[in-house]
């Protein structure tokens, strides 16, 4: 047997069990990430890529990970028109309904949905198994200059080193990483349910 096939039928046997724990999830994410390897297929599903990374790091950063998503985020601190635009751009360089979409389709690619095309497109699935990945990835900080990224458009100048998610008000809330902004909390809303 390939690796190639274990690891559809390590996939197809997590789908097989319906169960939601984070052991699974990780599992799951960690085959799917393999899968995607193994077919040379990481800038056709650069957020799985991102999520899968960031899964298994304490922190991720530009320097250690190669996808655009950390180069995304970067242009949307350093282009910032208004607080509302910077949220959006963030949650859009972030998003879970992307990441879901790309999870689906490689689903379907290996004939997946054959079997499973009811949990496939179970919204109610896929809400619970992010629920479960972001809490995973709540205080891994995503870093993403060494030097900080100088923010002039809140009512102060601030430099930024990154960002993390937090369970805030039992939300997961993006939280900006700044020396400045050390003792104030700059919190934005993260928009991650599909």
């Amino acid at each position: 047997m390939k690796l190639k096939d274990k690891i559809i039928e390590n996939i197809d046997k997590s789908l097989d069990s319906k169960n939601l724990s984070r052991l699974n999830v990780f599992y799951f994410l960690q085959q799917v990430r393999l899968l995607i390897e193994i077919d040379s297929l990481s800038k056709k599903y650069p957020l799985i890529c991102f999520y899968c990374n960031w899964q298994v790091h304490k922190s991720i950063s530009k320097n250690s990970i190669r996808n655009n998503i950390i180069n995304d985020i970067i242009d949307a601190f350093e282009n910032i028109n208004s607080q509302y635009d910077f949220v959006k751009k963030i949650n859009q360089s972030l998003s879970v309904k992307d990441f879901i979409t790309q999870l689906k389709e490689i689903l379907y690619k290996y004939s997946f949905a054959d079997k499973h095309s009811s949990l496939i497109e179970n919204d109610k699935f896929w809400k619970n198994f992010i629920t479960i990945m972001l809490n995973e990835i709540v205080l891994r900080p995503v870093r993403l200059s060494s030097k900080g990224i100088t923010i002039k458009d809140f009512n102060q100048s601030f430099s930024i080193s990154g960002f993390q998610l937090i369970n805030h008000n039992n939300k997961i809330t993006i939280e900006i990483l700044s020396q400045e902004l050390k003792n104030k909390k700059l919190l934005f809303e993260f928009a991650p349910l599909i």
